[in-house]
């Protein structure tokens, strides 16, 4: 890589950090969307339909991206993903009553977010030079989880000095700096054009078994993050009514926030190393004891200890198997294996509690949580034991 080419990447790279904390940020707004459903007089029903109308759209705008990829700029689609999320926001600040209409704004914002989304990764891809695709990507997810802060944070201080409509126009404004910083991205697609290059770099093309595994993967990377985030607030209240103590979620909620953030500043470039594979499967297994351990917090100690394991294996790992995802598929694949992998991840996000929720309900807590722990860690030896034969595959002979 050239001079000049090395220092495009890195001003893309900027760019995008910017546009993913300015993206998340207006996205945050939607953390706060169950206390309008409860003020707009909607029941907890309502609001699990609110909350599951963003997957439709998700699942049909980041696939979507990825592929629309190969022949459009991201630039492009991510301008047009910026601009639906901003419509959904103006149309929720004018919302005034339950109706079907709020599950249409919702699915649109899904489909402008999951185009978003999988554009910022994809370009990405392309913009971190080889030998360090995890320790980019988690400074990306990092950019994602100040935006996260920042937008939640933002949009209460507006609520409660302005009310809910102030709130969503407020969401709409950060789509309006998204959208300014997104007019400074390439205005070319990120493709890689040289076959030959693709075939020297012992890249590949994925076949069908591959996504399937790496989908399932993510599907359950997202959804053990999106089931912890949402099951939090019982937790917490369980713990506080054995031991006498105040329920406030806050100290667990920043104990993942802060470890995951840290965990991806400091930690990401191991998983680019000699040891790659050993340092994945390691943290994977301190996910998957952190998440048996959930259940059998017995104090708010506890908990914030649990909280801290539980931050340090997902932290690392979303952005080390992202990383090893990317290294071992062919350029022109990077946009559409983004655009797959955010699909898988929000789904889970949103949608593996539909599926625990009832086990937790029914069974309790200890059944859930085990059961899935026992998902993480099969998709994951599964998904690993893929990319190690993929890997060995294409080594070169050293005979040769």
């Amino acid at each position: 890589m050239s001079a000049t080419t090395h220092a495009a990447s890195g001003r893309l790279f900027w760019r995008l950090l910017l546009l993913a904390l300015l993206h998340f940020a207006a996205i945050a707004a939607m953390l706060l969307s169950a206390r309008w459903i409860v003020f707009l007089g909607g029941s907890k029903n309502e609001l699990g339909w609110f909350s599951a109308g963003i997957l439709p759209g998700l699942v049909l705008g980041a696939p979507l991206a990825g592929r629309l990829a190969d022949r459009i700029a991201e630039k492009y689609l991510i301008l047009v993903g910026v601009s639906l999320v901003a419509s959904s926001m103006l149309a929720l600040a004018h919302g005034s009553s339950i109706s079907y209409w709020l599950l249409l704004w919702r699915c649109i914002q899904g489909f402008g977010h999951g185009m978003v989304f999988a554009c910022i990764f994809g370009l990405a891809a392309h913009a971190i030079p080889e030998g360090k695709k995890a320790q980019g990507i988690g400074y990306i997810a990092l950019a994602i989880q100040l935006g996260n802060l920042c937008g939640v944070s933002f949009a209460e201080w507006l609520l409660l000095r302005a009310g809910f409509p102030a709130m969503y126009l407020g969401a709409m404004l950060l789509c309006g700096l998204a959208f300014a910083c997104a007019l400074t991205l390439p205005a070319t697609s990120s493709r890689s054009s040289s076959r030959k290059d693709i075939a020297a770099a012992h890249h590949v093309v994925p076949a069908k078994l591959q996504v399937v595994l790496a989908v399932s993967f993510f599907f359950i990377l997202g959804g053990s993050y999106g089931t912890v985030l949402q099951l939090m607030p019982l937790l917490v209240q369980d713990v506080a009514l054995k031991t006498g103590s105040s329920a406030i979620v806050t100290p667990v909620m920043a104990a993942i926030f802060i470890t995951v953030a840290l965990c991806r500043l400091v930690l990401a470039r191991l998983a680019d190393g000699r040891h790659q594979r050993l340092v994945l499967i390691g943290f994977m297994l301190i996910m998957t004891l952190a998440t048996l351990g959930w259940p059998l917090a017995a104090s708010m100690t506890q908990l914030v200890l649990v909280a801290i394991a539980f931050a340090l294996g997902y932290g690392l790992l979303f952005p080390g198997l992202n990383g090893l995802i990317l290294s071992h598929v062919a350029p022109e694949w990077r946009s559409r294996a983004s655009g797959w992998v955010v699909m898988a991840f929000d789904g889970g996000f949103f949608g593996l509690l539909l599926l625990l929720g009832p086990v937790a309900e029914h069974s309790g807590y200890l059944v859930a949580f085990a059961l899935l722990a026992l998902l993480q860690l099969l998709t994951g030896l599964i998904f690993l034991g893929m990319a190690k034969s993929v890997a060995n595959k294409f080594r070169p002979d050293p005979s040769g």
